[in-house]
């Protein structure tokens, strides 16, 4: 799981893995100058409580997860989506 964190055009990024050989979790922080920082857990509370407090002290100092914007799918008009039987069924004309 990876969260991104944007403050004054810089980024920051925390991600949450599996650790590769054992049973427990690792954190790694990416500090906007690219430096990197793992911290390893062998319980799942203490990771929750670890990412928690960062997530907390990030947002108090400025930092702020970036916002997507989303859009509706663009579909087609239900007209369109019909048969063309269904279409002209209830036309007038029949």
């Amino acid at each position: 799981m990876m969260w991104v964190f944007e403050r004054k055009g810089e980024q920051m990024r925390c991600e949450i893995r599996r650790e590769g050989a054992g049973s427990g979790y690792e954190m790694i922080l990416t500090s906007p100058d690219g430096s990197q920082r793992m911290e390893r857990f062998d319980e799942t509370s203490d990771l929750i409580k670890r990412t928690l407090d960062l997530q907390r002290d990030l947002l108090e100092t400025g930092w702020r997860q970036p916002t997507v914007e989303t859009r509706p799918r663009s579909s087609p008009s239900v007209p369109a989506a019909l048969p063309a039987a269904l279409r002209t069924a209830g036309s007038p004309e029949n």
